[in-house]
């Protein structure tokens, strides 16, 4: 009697594997062909080929700095896609009244956290594009080498100087997960 309830054990578990494979593996019954080959988003239903992370600057903040001093407006946004493996597409827009310097490249970073928290960079300073200024405006469409995060909380800093230091933050914005549109 044991050695039957093995044999129908094991048939029944054969006949689960194999429609298992006819339905392409996944949960929903839904092939395999009919699921995105990219990567889904931990805890979301939306492929990273369809998600961004996006922000605006804070418009104004008070700064002390060798640039100016005074009451400084800022405003612009960031728009982060994924674009290939390992890899993500920045855009980048700044104005400001600061009076920078035409040809003046700013640094700028993600971290993880809110702003002003003291993150550092999540790759070094140096392997993010800069953003060059003229007329006290700036924009960047460039890849940068690190994958597009799919969870988590996520700031975006313009940085004065060429120091990924909290007090050389010109601005900064609170990056927000979402479904390009």
């Amino acid at each position: 009697m044991i050695r039957h309830l093995h044999r129908t054990s094991a048939a029944f578990l054969s006949m689960a594997a194999l429609a298992a494979c006819a339905s392409g593996g996944t949960s929903s019954g839904r092939s395999a062909a009919a699921t995105p080959a990219t990567q889904q988003a931990a805890g979301s239903s939306i492929p990273i080929n369809l998600m961004q992370w996006t922000g605006s600057f804070r418009s104004a903040q008070q700064i002390t700095s060798n640039v100016g001093s005074g009451h400084t407006t800022v405003t612009g946004g960031v728009r982060l896609t994924a674009s290939g493996a390992g890899a993500m597409h920045a855009h980048v827009t700044l104005s400001t009244n600061a009076g920078i310097a035409d040809a003046t490249p700013l640094h700028w970073a993600i971290a993880q956290g809110d702003c002003h928290d003291g993150a550092l960079p999540m790759i070094p300073l140096t392997s993010f594009p800069d953003l060059t200024i003229s007329n006290d405006r700036g924009e960047l469409d460039a890849e940068v080498p690190i994958e597009l995060p799919t969870s988590g909380r996520y700031h975006a800093n313009v940085y004065w100087r060429d120091s990924a230091d909290e007090a050389d933050v010109l601005t900064c914005a609170t990056l927000d997960l979402s479904k390009i549109k």
